[in-house]
């Protein structure tokens, strides 16, 4: 399955359970993600590892500049959905 597509089916299984704004804010910055698994050239969810997952926090805290409260909070939505 693809990043996207895994993407999809985590948030319409949430949808129900969640308050619209945490379905923006957890699309949103799993939209990140998918963008950032594109890319790393990672076609296969399943490919992933502990490695991809510090590389992307690493890409978002230095590349992208945000704060640690925000990092926080992004790197638990991703951990939720993975």
């Amino acid at each position: 399955m693809t990043p996207d597509a895994a993407v999809d089916r985590y948030l319409n299984e949430r949808r129900s359970d969640i308050s619209d704004s945490t379905y923006y804010n957890h699309s949103s910055m799993l939209k990140q993600f998918v963008e950032w698994c594109e890319t790393e050239g990672i076609e296969v969810i399943n490919d992933l590892d502990s490695f991809h997952i510090s590389d992307f926090k690493i890409h978002r805290r230095d590349d992208d500049g945000i704060n640690n409260v925000t990092l926080y909070n992004q790197m638990t939505t991703l951990k939720v959905f993975l």
